[in-house]
């Protein structure tokens, strides 16, 4: 057997290539062994040859640059020399496959002369010569393709593609054929695509009926490198949406167009989201603005009232209501506040607890949701849903050591609040709960200066103006016992002063706790004025009308706020006149105090005047009790000062 062919290589190399090419496996007898030659060394692929011992017999220039090494260098060297230890075992395989006459193709990895690993798709192949018996293997044949710059490519391609699933909006990408080729997340969830669909042309899938639109921004593309439409798409969660699609020209190295990539954005769902924003603001503002009211002296009636109508506006229910803890019949809640209905459409007066959705919600201390389907487990609430309430949230009011009540929206339709709105329904109930707990405190301290006033009067009736009394009978005595006119005078003059110090600490008394209420405020109000009108030189009228004596705590708030506005009438009017009138109805009483005098600022009528402090109070007092109170000019000049405060103060 001669192998004289493996000595001229360049023929050889190829020689399969020529006995497949004859039937008989016999070289064309037209091929030139130059030209084969110059194939081989130019290609850009590796080729590698090795006897039947593994030993190398030739490599082209492509194979010696992957190697790290010259050619002459690289002869006689076994393959296994530059295949790491972990992959020898596979190679030495394949070699002896091609040894046996078959090909293998694998993904291996070579080490070049200076040790750097370079991955390589490597072929081997039973290299055949002639013997004289016919064609036979006399060696191997590799063909090693350096995939070292596919691999940084597909690396690349990864991180494209990574930052590209990372875009928060949809984007996808096609050939220029309209087919589609990629698409992200966004884009799946967007259009309900799968794997499926790539390979399908983008207008089918993409827009559906306006594939005229389409094609026409894709021309716009290809002729001016990107466009910039609103179109109609296709929705997988409902009907088409309108969106953005930003479309750009995708070129290769050379400049050449392969592809469109676009970014399709969602501009209902872009509409949502702004619409969601600036409900967001909306209700950060009005938390905020009711939050400075509860923290601050405005009245809790009026502050509940705007805490119900704001939440109504603003989630857009039909009717918002604020229930609270009613101490006058153990159980059940009092209907406090209430928007959007009459009192009687959004719940009874009082609701039990126990049955009630709101009852629920205080056990489990979380927000309850109340339909018509699930009335039944709350037999209590069953009026809301006649009177047009489709769908009831309830949350607790928390007070700082127990709850204090529940605060409830109704719609009108089936809806399903999120975990926003009730977060919102929440931060208003706890709005409520400091602006409750302040109120609670103010009284509290109100109490406690109606105490000490009782102390003090009590401590200046029972002592000092006793001493007062006693000292006056003794000069008296001392004046009748003495046969001294001069003196008599000088001591009688000393009685009227003690006398009229002992009736000033008797109108101090009464100022301080007015225990004479018990005889009736119109017999208070008459006195108060009398004393008054002998220091301020006016004349007075007083006119009641009732026939039922307010209760003790409204007596005693009308009698305070009565007092202060006479008082100021005696400091800043400058009257004339004073006429008060005391007028009851079935809720309540009335009380106006007018006057002739000089009128009184806006500021000062809104108690943020120097020196009408006494107004500040006047106000805060009567919104404590639960009242109402305006301070006007009069018709004809003056001030007219007028309040109501109810029968029963409210609890909270």
């Amino acid at each position: 057997m001669s192998l004289e062919p493996i000595a001229a290589l360049p023929t050889v190399a190829l020689e399969p290539v020529l006995l497949a090419a004859r039937p008989d496996g016999r070289p064309d007898g037209r091929t030139d062994g130059h030209h084969f030659r110059r194939i081989v060394e130019t290609s850009v692929e590796g080729i590698w040859t090795f006897d039947r011992e593994g030993a190398t017999t030739f490599t082209n220039d492509a194979m010696a640059a992957v190697l790290g090494a010259g050619a002459a260098e690289l002869v006689g060297r076994s393959m296994l020399d530059f295949v790491p230890a972990r992959d020898a075992g596979r190679i030495a395989r394949d070699l002896m496959t091609a040894i046996d006459g078959a090909s293998t193709t694998r993904d291996a990895v070579l080490r070049a002369v200076g040790g750097r690993e370079l991955p390589v798709r490597l072929t081997l192949a039973p290299l055949h010569a002639l013997g004289p018996d016919g064609p036979m293997v006399a060696g191997v044949l590799a063909t090693v393709i350096d995939l070292s710059e596919l691999r940084e490519a597909e690396r690349d391609l990864a991180l494209k593609a990574h930052l590209l699933d990372s875009v928060g909006e949809a984007v996808i990408a096609g050939d220029l054929d309209g087919r589609l080729r990629y698409f992200n997340p966004p884009a799946a969830d967007l259009f309900g695509w799968t794997d499926d669909d790539l390979g399908s042309s983008v207008f089918d899938v993409l827009v559906g009926d306006d594939i005229p639109v389409a094609r026409r921004l894709r021309d716009e593309v290809l002729h001016t490198g990107s466009s910039v439409n609103e179109i109609v798409v296709r929705h997988a969660g409902g009907p088409p949406t309108t969106a953005l699609l930003k479309g750009a020209l995708v070129r290769d190295g050379r400049g050449e167009p392969t592809g469109i990539i676009a970014v399709v954005i969602d501009l209902e769902e872009r509409r949502k989201a702004e619409e969601q924003a600036t409900r967001r603001a909306a209700e950060q503002a009005a938390a905020a603005r009711l939050s400075d009211q509860a923290l601050r002296d405005a009245p809790l009636r009026g502050l509940l009232d705007d805490a119900t109508r704001t939440l109504a506006h603003i989630l857009g229910v039909g009717a918002a209501s604020v229930f609270l803890f009613d101490d006058r019949v153990p159980g059940h809640l009092r209907l406090s506040s209430g928007f959007g209905s009459a009192p009687e459409d959004i719940g009874e007066l009082t609701v039990p607890i126990i049955g009630s959705v709101a009852g629920q919600a205080l056990t489990q201390r979380a927000p309850v949701v109340c339909d018509p389907s699930v009335v039944e487990r709350y037999p209590a609430s069953a009026p809301l849903f006649p009177a047009g309430a489709a769908t009831t949230m309830v949350c607790v009011i928390e007070g700082q050591d127990q709850a204090l009540g529940v605060i409830a929206v109704h719609a009108g339709d089936a809806r399903t609040f999120t975990r926003d709105d009730e977060l919102f329904v929440q931060t208003l109930g706890n709005v409520i709960a400091a602006a409750i707990m302040r109120e609670r405190a103010e009284q509290a301290l109100q109490d406690a200066e109606e105490a000490e006033r009782r102390r003090i009067a009590e401590a200046v009736h029972d002592d000092t103006l006793q001493v007062m009394i006693a000292v006056a009978l003794r000069l008296e005595t001392l004046q009748r016992s003495s046969e001294d006119e001069d003196l008599r005078d000088k001591v009688g003059r000393l009685v009227e002063d003690t006398r009229l110090a002992a009736g000033r600490l008797r109108s101090l008394a009464f100022d301080l706790y007015p225990e004479d209420l018990g005889q009736g405020l119109e017999v208070v109000v008459r006195r108060l004025l009398a004393d008054t009108a002998d220091d301020a030189g006016f004349t007075w009228a007083l006119s009641t009308d009732l026939p039922k004596a307010p209760p003790i705590l409204a007596a005693r708030t009308l009698y305070r706020n009565i007092a202060e506005a006479v008082i100021n009438v005696r400091k800043h009017a400058k009257a004339s006149h004073v006429r008060v009138e005391i007028v009851a109805d079935e809720d309540g009483t009335t009380a106006r105090v007018i006057d002739d005098g000089v009128g009184i600022p806006a500021v000062a009528a809104e108690g943020g005047a120097h020196g009408h402090l006494g107004l500040k109070g006047l106000r805060e007092r009567t919104t404590r009790a639960g009242g109402r109170i305006s301070i006007e000019p009069g018709a004809e000049g003056g001030t007219v000062v007028e309040l109501w405060v109810p029968n029963t103060p409210p609890t909270y």
